[in-house]
């Protein structure tokens, strides 16, 4: 990492402090010892720094995974002939994350996990779980990654029924916008 953005970013992460406002009524500063300001355009950046070193571990395993990711969403995925594997494979990243975690304090969101199994053939079982040693994670029949609403069998109808839910929403405004008075 060249010496200028390490002090770049030292100096956007030292230093800060905060107030609160409460009934009208300003707090005294409190000092910031941790996280990255809110919306702030380094966000990306920086977790994608320091996600990478999981997502080196991850591809370097001999378990076969696909990630797909930005800043803090992660998504593991696996192609393989049963749920069961695809399960298996799955738990097993799933405990390399749990490793990572442990090393650089992280800690997941389990209400944030999803499965979804995706095929289109019939005999595969869309309703097997992933058991890990924090929860069981049951499957849903879509999942949203990085906006994009995927269902188990791939017909797009759950992302087709967003859009026209959007669109509605849209139109509604619009018409209220040029509405005469």
């Amino acid at each position: 990492m060249p010496l200028w953005f390490v002090r770049l970013v030292r100096s956007f992460l030292t230093d800060r402090k905060t107030t609160l406002i409460i009934d009208s009524v300003e707090t005294a500063a409190h000092q910031l010892n941790a996280s990255v300001p809110q919306g702030s355009l380094l966000l990306p950046i920086l977790f994608l720094f320091y996600n990478a070193p999981l997502l080196e571990t991850l591809n370097q395993t001999d378990i076969p995974l696909a990630l797909v990711g930005f800043a803090d969403d992660i998504n593991l995925l696996t192609y393989r002939h049963s749920t069961t594997t695809n399960c298996q494979n799955l738990q097993q990243g799933h405990t390399k994350c749990l490793e990572w975690a442990r090393t650089h304090g992280m800690r997941f969101a389990l209400a944030k996990y999803t499965l979804t199994h995706f095929t289109r053939r019939r005999g595969f079982d869309l309703q097997a779980p992933i058991v890990l040693p924090e929860a069981t994670v049951q499957p849903e029949p879509s999942v949203k990654i990085l906006g994009l609403i995927l269902d188990t069998r791939l017909r797009w109808k759950e992302q087709e029924r967003a859009i026209q839910q959007k669109m509605q929403t849209q139109k509604l405004a619009l018409q209220r916008t040029t509405a005469s008075t």
